[in-house]
C-alpha cells in the first residue's frame, strides 16, 4: 500500500526525470485554530443518503496512517452552466457515482496528480477551516478557507488565486453559490481537472442587486434562503458585501496563469452567508460575516459524459479537525497541492498546457 506525504503533488518529477526547483514562498497549509466557526452547509444539494451494508460498515475501518478516509460523500449534486461549452454540466460527490465506499476508494487511489496545483490563496494569511467533511461530521466534498486573523471594522476578504493554469469555463451568479468561477486545467498528457471557486464578490451593487432578486421558497421561513433575502434587504453594508471595485477579474474564455488573481473571497449566495445569519438577516459574527472561499477540485466522471466528480485536493477525505490536513501528515490517498511556489524555467509536463 502506498502512503502519500505532501510531496505526492510532485509525483511527476519521479515519472519524468530529476528536476531542480527553487523554494521561493511557503505554501504550507495553515489550519485555523481560533474560536470562530465557518458556518456553511451544502447538504441541501446532497442526494438522500442510503444506509450502508454490513460489509461497507466494516470496510470503513482500515489501518490508515493518519485517519480513516470516508471517500464516498453524497455531497453534492450541482448542475452548473458552462459558459464556454454553452451547456449545463453536472458535478457530483463520489457516492452517487460509484455507489459504495470500496468502489469510491479504489477510484480515488488512481487519481494521481498529472500537474501542479497550488493553494488558491496566500497561505501566510489564510487558513483552512473545513475539509472533505465538515467538522460537525456533515458531508462537504470541498474546502472552506478564511483569513486567519481579523479585526473589528476591517475588511476580512482576501485574494483568491487560480490554483493552476487553465481556461475559465464558468463565471456566473447562483442564488446558492453566489458568484462562482470554474477553471478547466489540462495536463500535458491530456488529463483534465476543474477547480471551482464559490461565494466570491463581484462588486457591491451587482451582488446586492442579485441577492435582492432572489425569491426564497418561503419568505416567512427561517431557512438560509429567507435569512439571506433579509440580509440583502436590511444589511447592505460594504464592510460585509465589499466595495464596487471588488469585482471578478476574469471572464469566460480567458486563459489564466497559476496564481493569477481571480477575485475577492466573500459570502455571496444563500449557501455563503445563510448559515451564519440570525433569523432577522444580521450576521452572527459581526467581524467576519461568514466571509470565506469554498473551493472544490473535480475530475471527469469515468461513467458519464459532461459529469465531473469531486476529489479531496489534500487526499485526506475526512475532517480538518482530524489534524490530517497538515502537509507533514501521511495519508492514504494522493495529495494535489504542493508545498512551495516555484520560480525559474517551466518544469516539463507538471505545469499543464
Amino acid at each position: 500500500m502506498h502512503f502519500y506525504r505532501v510531496l505526492t503533488g510532485m509525483v511527476l518529477f519521479l515519472a519524468t526525470g530529476t528536476w531542480a526547483f527553487n523554494k521561493t514562498a511557503s505554501q504550507e497549509v495553515r489550519i485555523y485554530s481560533g474560536p470562530d466557526k465557518i458556518l456553511e452547509d451544502h447538504s441541501l444539494y446532497a442526494p438522500k443518503a442510503r444506509s450502508q451494508s454490513h460489509n461497507e460498515q466494516n470496510y470503513l475501518r482500515p489501518n490508515a496512517l493518519c485517519v480513516e478516509a470516508i471517500v464516498a460523500s453524497n455531497c453534492c449534486y450541482y448542475t452548473i452552466y458552462d459558459g464556454y461549452a454553452k451547456k449545463n454540466i453536472n458535478y457530483k460527490g463520489p457516492k452517487p457515482v460509484f455507489g459504495s465506499e470500496e468502489a469510491a476508494r479504489n477510484w480515488a487511489k488512481q487519481q494521481i496528480p498529472r500537474m501542479v496545483f497550488l493553494l488558491p490563496y496566500d497561505g501566510a494569511e489564510v487558513s483552512l477551516g473545513q475539509g472533505w467533511h465538515y467538522n460537525n461530521g456533515g458531508e462537504h466534498s470541498g474546502l472552506d478557507s478564511w483569513r486567519d486573523t481579523v479585526q473589528l471594522g476591517k475588511d476580512v476578504s482576501f485574494d483568491v488565486l487560480a490554483a493552476a493554469p487553465g481556461r475559465v469555463v464558468t463565471k456566473l451568479w447562483d442564488d446558492w453559490f453566489g458568484n462562482t468561477v470554474i477553471i478547466e486545467h489540462t495536463a500535458h498528457d491530456g488529463t483534465k481537472y476543474r477547480t471551482i471557486y464559490m461565494h466570491l464578490r463581484d462588486g457591491f451593487s451587482h451582488d446586492v442587486k442579485s441577492a435582492r432578486a432572489m425569491v426564497p421558497p418561503d419568505k416567512n421561513a427561517n431557512d438560509n434562503w429567507a435569512k439571506y433575502a433579509r440580509y440583502a434587504k436590511y444589511t447592505p453594508l460594504k464592510l460585509f458585501w465589499g466595495q464596487e471595485s471588488d469585482t471578478i477579474a476574469v471572464n469566460v474564455g480567458d486563459w489564466v496563469r497559476m496564481g493569477q488573481y481571480i477575485g475577492k473571497s466573500g459570502n455571496t449566495g444563500a449557501g455563503g452567508a445563510g448559515n451564519g445569519l440570525n433569523n432577522d438577516g444580521t450576521p452572527f459574527d459581526k467581524i467576519r460575516a461568514n466571509n470565506h472561499l469554498h473551493f472544490m477540485l473535480t475530475v471527469p466522471s469515468p461513467q458519464t459524459p459532461d459529469e465531473w466528480v469531486f476529489i479531496d485536493a489534500f487526499g485526506v477525505y475526512n475532517q480538518v479537525s482530524s489534524g490530517c490536513y497538515a502537509s507533514t501528515k501521511e495519508v492514504e490517498y494522493p495529495r494535489f497541492f504542493v508545498p512551495w511556489a516555484f520560480s525559474g524555467n517551466r518544469f516539463g509536463s507538471i505545469w499543464g498546457k
